[in-house]
């Protein structure tokens, strides 16, 4: 292989490598070049919840990590690590969230997201269930 090829090739995989975590399914947060991809076998509890306000039904999504080093440790690490700068949160690489981080979060305690409809924390649940 050519020299420029080598080098083409490489700086693609660098480029590429950059991005990678956007080919991860799943949920996955992420702050300042650092990625926490929730695996299934780190949620302690998931589920969605509605309520009506003004004759309009929102959604959420109560989540609840492991308290371990690889689950919400991890996460509360990058979100301390980040307090004043944005925490964006993907699922299956669509932006969901693009939020500003205002303080710390012990996830094994338990947080909610909101949700933009139904068919989303259906999606995303049947993706965590899917062995359960």
């Amino acid at each position: 292989m050519a020299m420029f090829g080598k080098v083409t090739l490489s700086m693609f995989c660098l480029v590429f490598a950059k991005f990678a975590f956007c080919a991860e399914k799943g949920l996955n947060y992420e702050s300042n070049n650092k990625t926490f991809t929730l695996k299934e076998e780190c949620i302690s509890s998931l589920v969605m919840n509605n309520y009506m306000f003004d004759s309009k039904e929102y959604y959420s999504l109560s989540v609840r990590l492991k308290n371990s080093r690889n689950c919400s440790l991890a996460l509360n690490g990058i979100i301390e690590e980040n307090i004043g700068n944005h925490l964006r949160i993907y699922f299956n690489s669509d932006l969901l969230i693009d939020s500003y981080i205002a303080g710390k979060l012990n996830t094994e305690n338990g947080f909610k997201m909101p949700l933009d409809s139904k068919k989303l924390g259906d999606k995303i649940l049947s993706f965590y269930h899917k062995n359960s």
